[in-house]
């Protein structure tokens, strides 16, 4: 005996005998029972059912025991693992009163809201997950039942059957309904689907035809309908945005659809809306989002060929560097040989001439020796110095203190010292001072042409003109020396590296440096240089 007692949970309200001789009894509250040669044995919400309330048993013919609950939908007893489908996985109601199988593959369910249809093959694909919800084919008013509550016996009970002619009766709180699965369904005309309202950016646009859209933050948003008369409450929508889906997503009932910081670009959205197992109606709108400046691709060019500008300026910077380095260590070398040959050069060769002197007067000549040797160390005392000078940069000394006419009539005697050369130097227009650079560099243009005039003109006489005007300063050095020939006098290649120093100096000073010579003739070094 199963056992019960007084109280309505215990009491059975559905029974069912299987094939293997058991006997299941379903009970108001308490759970499942079964009976199996003489043992009992009671199943609950723990075994993992989904319901204590159990209104209906059907054996499938699997030998699947298919249970209908109160509150937990579906249940499915299969090789003994209990499996449950309900309103969350798609199921029309979690209250079903009644479990019909109409030998086709399909379970027809009689709930509190309607009549559900749903495929046996859908239940163990949906528990198998190989899909996410279960579609039924739901009945209501709409399609011809009197009354959508099919549990009139709730909550004890509902009841229903096939006949022999395959037809289902269902009991309702209306009358009893009956339906042939083997009758055609008759043909369904889909929804007509209007948009009714498109806005960007809480602006609304037309939807008469395709539309170009100022950028702006990408906001849209669609409103659209279904028009079914016959039971518009049953229409569900599903939608699709080109350019940004892939799938349709469905809103259910839902007529309005928003989307959020949309990037530029070609859309298309499209919406369907249909009652189940019917055709779909559908409409769609096209538009097109402009790009802002920046998102466009002249500007993403533009800011392609501005690095490239930056990092070829760059280049050329760091190029313009490093020759500015190169050319700088290039003028001081180019300085300190102008330097070495104006100062240390020339003292070396007037140190030999005095050397040669004292071994020409040595024997029996002493005084006129000793005077010659005092010159000599003199003029290394004097090269030593400037070749000091010279490295360091600094003014040549007969500059300290003096200016450049008074720098010369000092420097004039020292030049030609030890030699028979006469040396005069003329002053012309009015004094005044000279930048540094400049008068260094006047400086060892006259020593070089002196020196020039005394070691290679042999001339008797050297003169040393300097004229100052207001916006000219003008140099002349001239001997009557043997002179020469001025072809290539300037060149890099057999030249002469003096003459080629001296103008180097004059154009460093932005002025001019004009040669003339002629054999037997003597030489003549003018030089002009702007003054400001």
């Amino acid at each position: 005996m199963i056992p019960g007692g007084s109280q309505l949970n215990n009491d059975a309200v559905v029974l069912c005998e299987t094939r293997d001789s058991s006997l299941w009894a379903g009970t108001y509250g308490e759970g499942l029972w079964r009976l199996n040669n003489g043992q009992l044995r009671l199943y609950t919400v723990a075994d993992g059912l989904s319901s204590n309330q159990i209104r209906s048993l059907v054996e499938g013919t699997d030998g699947t025991l298919w249970i209908g609950t109160f509150g937990g939908g579906l249940d499915a007893l299969r090789d003994g693992q209990f499996f449950h489908v309900t309103v969350r996985d798609g199921l029309l109601s979690d209250n079903v009163s009644h479990i019909e199988d109409d030998g086709h593959g399909s379970l027809w369910l009689s709930t509190t809201r309607g009549i559900c249809r749903i495929r046996k093959q859908d239940i163990w694909d949906f528990v198998s997950g190989k899909i996410q919800k279960v579609q039924p084919v739901n009945y209501g008013v709409a399609d011809g039942l009197r009354s959508a509550q099919c549990a009139p016996g709730y909550p004890s009970s509902g009841g229903g059957t096939r006949s022999s002619d395959g037809r289902l009766w269902f009991p309702t709180s209306r009358g009893l309904a009956v339906l042939d699965p083997n009758d055609r369904p008759a043909t369904v005309a889909a929804p007509m689907v209007h948009l009714l309202e498109v806005a960007a950016d809480g602006r609304p646009i037309s939807v008469a035809e395709s539309a170009r859209l100022s950028p702006g933050n990408g906001r849209m948003q669609f409103r659209y309908t279904g028009i079914y008369l016959s039971a518009p409450e049953r229409v569900l929508y599903s939608y699709r945005l080109e350019g940004l889906e892939r799938e349709w997503v469905s809103s259910v009932a839902r007529r309005v659809t928003n989307y959020n910081s949309l990037p530029h670009g070609r859309y298309r959205f499209t919406v369907r809306a249909g009652v189940p197992n019917g055709p779909l109606g559908e409409t769609s709108f096209a538009f097109e989002l402009l790009p802002h400046f920046y998102e466009t691709a002249w500007f993403r060019y533009f800011c392609a060929a501005l690095a490239a500008a930056g990092i070829w300026g760059l280049y050329n910077l760091r190029l313009r560097q490093i020759r500015q380095r190169f050319s700088l260590v290039l003028d001081e070398r180019g300085r300190l040989a102008r330097e070495i040959h104006d100062t240390l050069a020339q003292g070396f060769v007037g140190i030999s001439s005095q050397l040669d002197a004292v071994a020409l007067t040595l024997h029996g000549h002493l005084d006129l020796a000793r005077k010659h040797l005092d010159l000599a160390r003199k003029m290394a005392r004097h090269s030593l110095t400037e070749a000091r000078r010279s490295v360091m940069d600094l003014r040549a000394s007969a500059l300290e203190g003096h200016d450049l006419s008074a720098a010369l009539s000092e420097a004039a005697p020292q030049w030609t010292a030890g030699s028979p050369v006469q040396i005069r130097v003329d002053v012309e227009g009015e004094n005044r001072p000279l930048p540094e650079e400049t008068e260094q560099h006047l400086l060892r243009i006259a020593q070089e042409a002196v020196t020039n005039a005394v070691k290679h003109a042999h001339a008797s006489q050297v003169r040393i003109h300097l004229e100052m005007a207001s916006r000219k300063l003008s140099l002349r050095v001239a001997d009557n020396g043997q002179g020469f020939e001025q072809d290539e006098a300037f060149s890099e290649v057999g030249g002469h590296f003096g003459l080629l120093g001296m103008r180097e100096r004059a154009e460093r000073l932005g002025g001019e440096l004009e040669l003339r010579s002629e054999p037997g003739q003597g030489t003549e070094v003018h030089v002009t240089v702007p003054l400001s």
